[in-house]
C-alpha cells in the first residue's frame, strides 16, 4: 500500500513514520528545500545561537532506512479527495490513503508602509531564519511585533545575542493565551531585567524607512521605535488552500472526526491544519506530533481495512526557558471572572511563583514562572493520572 503525507513538519514526519511502521510506501512532500526540522528551533538559528543542520528532525539515512521518500520543494498543486490522487513534479497517482500535514502559514497583518525593500519579516521558515542570522548581531536594534510564545523568546535570544530589542505587543501582558496576571506580572520582570524594552497595550501602526537600511516604527500613541530589522510574531492561521481547492469541507482549518479523518474516507489531516469539529484551532508542535502518529496509523489502517483508534487531546501546555527566564503552564490561561488563582509557594521569592488556576473548586491550569518545581507533579495530580 502506498500512503502520501502532504506537508513535512511535525505531524507530517510523524505520519509518515507511523504510517511505514505499518507496512507502507510513503511519499512526504515538503514546499522546502531542505530535510524536515523543528520549527521552534528556528529562532536560535536566526540569533546565532543554533546551527540548522542541529534543528533537523532526522538525517536522510533516517528517511531511507524507514522506506519514507522525502520530496523537497515539491508542492502539491492538486488533490483528489475522491481518488485519492496527488499531482506534483513528483508524481501523478492516487494513493490507498492520505494525510494532509499541510501546516499554518504566519499571519502578516495590515499595516500601512510594509513593503519589500524594508527591513521587516516574519520568521517561520530556515531561509527566513537564515536571513535574519545577518541581522540579529550585537549592538542591532531588533523590534519583535507580538508578545506571544514565539515573539518573547525571540526577543530574549535576541538580547542575550547582543542586540537591544523591544517587544511591541496590543494586549496588556505578554503570554496573555497562556499565562493569568500574578504569573505574567513576574514574567515581564524577568523578561525586562533579561534586556527586553517592552510596549504592552501597543501596536504598530505604521513604518517609516530610514538611511542605511532601517526602519521606523509609528505605535498608536505616537511614540517610535527605531530598528534595524523588524520581526512579525503575531500568530498563524492553518494552510487551507490545497484543501479549499479540492473541495474539502474546513472552517478555520480542515474539519476532521475523532479518528482525526476528513468527511472523505482515507484522507486524514493532522497538526496545524486540522481541527476537530466542535473545537476551535489550536496546535503546538508537541500536539502535532501527537496527532501525526495517529493519523499515519490510521491511514495505514484504512488501507488496509482495519480499525480506526480515535485521538484525546491532551492539555495544552506551554515550557519557555532562555537564560535566566522560564515560564511553564498548563490548560487554562485564567484572568476571567469565574477564575481565581492559588498560590503554592508563599510569595517569598524575587520573580517566582508557582499556582493553580481554579473555575469554581475545580482547577483547570497551572502556572509557574522561575522555576519548574512541582510543576509535573501538579499537571498529573490535575489530570488525574
Amino acid at each position: 500500500m502506498k500512503i502520501a503525507v502532504i506537508g513535512a513538519g511535525h505531524a507530517g514526519v510523524e505520519a509518515a513514520a507511523a504510517a511505514a511502521a505499518a507496512g507502507a510506501e510513503v511519499d512526504l512532500f515538503s514546499n522546502e528545500g531542505v530535510l524536515p526540522y523543528f520549527r521552534p528551533r528556528l529562532i536560535a538559528v536566526a540569533c546565532g545561537q543554533s546551527e540548522p543542520d542541529a534543528t533537523l528532525m532526522h538525517p536522510a539515512e533516517w528517511y531511507a532506512a524507514k522506506g519514507i521518500r522525502v520530496h523537497l520543494e515539491t508542492p502539491v498543486m492538486v488533490f483528489d479527495p475522491e481518488t485519492r490522487r496527488v499531482v506534483c513534479k513528483a508524481t501523478d497517482a492516487a494513493y490507498a490513503a492520505v494525510v494532509l500535514a499541510c501546516g499554518s502559514l504566519p499571519i502578516i497583518p495590515k499595516i500601512d508602509g510594509w513593503a519589500d525593500g524594508l527591513p521587516v519579516m516574519v520568521l517561520w521558515t530556515m531561509r527566513e531564519a537564515l536571513l535574519l542570522r545577518n541581522r540579529i548581531t550585537t549592538g542591532a536594534r531588533v523590534l519583535v511585533i507580538g508578545g506571544g510564545v514565539l515573539g518573547v523568546e525571540t526577543a530574549l535570544r535576541a538580547a542575550a545575542a547582543g542586540a537591544k530589542p523591544v517587544v511591541v505587543e496590543r494586549l496588556p501582558r505578554l503570554l496573555s493565551a497562556n499565562v493569568g496576571e500574578t504569573a505574567a506580572r513576574l514574567l515581564h520582570e524577568q523578561v525586562a531585567a533579561a534586556g527586553v524594552d517592552i510596549r504592552c497595550n501597543r501596536s504598530v501602526l505604521m513604518f517609516r524607512s530610514e538611511a542605511a537600511g532601517a526602519v521606523t516604527a509609528v505605535l498608536d500613541d505616537g511614540s517610535r521605535v527605531e530598528a534595524d530589522v523588524a520581526v512579525c510574531s503575531i500568530g498563524a492561521s492553518p494552510n487551507r488552500t490545497l484543501a479549499q481547492a479540492a473541495g474539502i469541507e474546513t472552517d478555520r482549518g480542515v474539519l476532521i472526526d475523532a479518528y482525526l479523518q476528513t468527511p472523505w474516507p482515507g484522507v486524514f489531516a493532522a497538526g496545524d491544519v486540522a481541527q476537530l469539529r466542535g473545537c476551535g484551532v489550536r496546535c503546538s508542535a508537541r500536539e502535532a506530533s501527537l496527532q501525526g502518529k495517529i493519523a499515519g496509523a490510521n491511514a495505514a489502517a484504512c488501507a488496509t481495512q482495519r480499525g480506526l483508534q480515535p485521538y484525546t487531546s491532551p492539555q495544552p501546555m506551554l515550557a519557555l526557558k532562555v537564560g535566566a527566564v522560564e515560564v511553564y503552564a498548563a490548560g487554562e490561561a485564567g484572568g476571567g471572572e469565574a477564575h481565581r488563582e492559588e498560590r503554592l509557594d508563599d510569595g517569598s521569592l524575587c520573580r517566582v511563583c508557582r499556582l493553580l488556576v481554579r473555575r469554581g473548586d475545580a482547577v483547570v491550569g497551572v502556572q509557574m514562572v522561575g522555576s519548574r518545581e512541582g510543576f509535573d507533579a501538579a499537571c498529573k495530580h490535575w489530570s488525574g493520572q
